[in-house]
């Protein structure tokens, strides 16, 4: 038996026929559009299981779909098929669970030091990894299998914009735009409000096509937003900006390849369809390695400023609030060694009588 799989994951309907000698020995339907307990097989993408006569055979694929896009179709041996599923689940297994705990920590970091960069660093990866989900066709095996394409498009490209705008936040808080770059951080203001109220608007009157152009505009504005504030930080001299600046080129670089494979500008293959989640990974490693210096930094001034509210500048003695936090240990103490003496006498005096 042999496995034959389209490995685009976000196709409405999709008619497959199988024809030997001008006979069509069988006829497969799929897609998004069909309820999933009617699909060939229960599964993220359109795939099926089928035999061929000896000889020649032709296979017939009719695809339909909103948007144009390769479509990268894989005939297989059935155990090479499983294996290779299984490969493919490891490793998407391996990338959402380290950015899933990256985001969890920096969480965590946010709560318990109230910085607005690492709670925005917490909502930009979860949202790229729900956005992941998506168009791989994982999230909506589980969660929306029979609510149709449509509402399949639009969950597609409102997580698309969701993981966008909290970069964005993210970067101009992190490198702190405001102060040096103004005009660039207004913009991005922007960006990151109208083409959202945009794509709601689009919403409103149920046009899809307007929508998925804004969410892809801004998607693209995203990674180019990246390069230009992280260069802009590197010019300005802003803390660990050479890394920011390193971390955004390279996923901007592997959101290029992912995008340019599935609108068939470059070949499409494992590598270049999974760039896109390696470059994510990439740069959510040296970010959360970015922050945990600031992290740091933070703390390390911390120390310091707090050695210097208790010193005096001159002579580096302790201050007035130096001694009382000095003393405050020595003082408790000697209360309680005053108390526990009062509190033996006065058990001997009771003994005597």
């Amino acid at each position: 038996m042999t496995a034959l799989a389209i490995e685009t994951p976000w196709l409405d309907y999709v008619d497959t026929y199988i024809v030997h000698n001008s006979k069509t020995l069988s006829a497969v339907s799929g897609g998004d559009g069909i309820p999933y307990e009617e699909r060939p097989m229960q599964y993220r993408v359109f795939a099926f299981e089928t035999g061929f006569e000896v000889g020649y055979s032709e296979i017939f694929i009719r695809v339909e779909s909103k948007g144009p896009m390769v479509i990268p179709i894989r005939l297989d041996e059935v155990q090479q098929a499983i294996q290779r599923d299984i490969s493919t689940a490891y490793e998407y297994g391996l990338i959402y669970g380290l950015m899933f705990a990256l985001a969890a920590y920096n969480f965590i970091l946010f709560v318990k030091i109230r910085q607005n960069e690492f709670g925005l660093y917490a909502l930009y990866l979860t949202g790229f990894v729900f956005n992941s989900l998506s168009y791989t066709g994982q999230l909506h095996t589980i969660f929306t299998p029979n609510l149709g394409p449509l509402y399949q498009d639009w969950m597609d490209i409102s997580l698309m914009i969701t993981y966008s705008v909290f970069g964005l936040h993210f970067a101009r808080t992190t490198l702190k735009t405001k102060m040096y770059a103004p005009k660039l951080n207004k913009f991005v203001v922007w960006v990151a409000s109208s083409i959202p109220i945009g794509m709601l608007i689009g919403a409103l009157f149920n046009n899809l096509q307007i929508s998925m152009i804004l969410a892809f505009a801004l998607n693209s504005s995203f990674a180019f937003l990246f390069i230009i504030m992280g260069f802009k930080a590197v010019k300005n001299n802003i803390a660990s900006a050479n890394l920011f600046f390193f971390a955004s080129v390279t996923a901007a670089s592997c959101i290029g390849i992912s995008t340019s494979a599935v609108a068939g500008i470059l070949p499409y293959n494992d590598f270049t369809f999974k760039a896109i989640e390696v470059g994510m990974a990439l740069e959510g490693i040296l970010l959360a390695i970015l922050l945990a210096e600031r992290f740091r930094t933070a703390q390390r001034d911390k120390i310091i400023a707090e050695e210097n509210a208790r010193t005096d500048e001159l002579t580096s003695l302790n201050n007035r609030r130096g001694f009382r936090e000095a003393i405050a240990p020595l003082w408790q103490r000697l209360r309680h060694e005053k108390k526990t003496s009062q509190l033996y006498c006065s058990t001997l005096i009771n003994l005597s009588r």
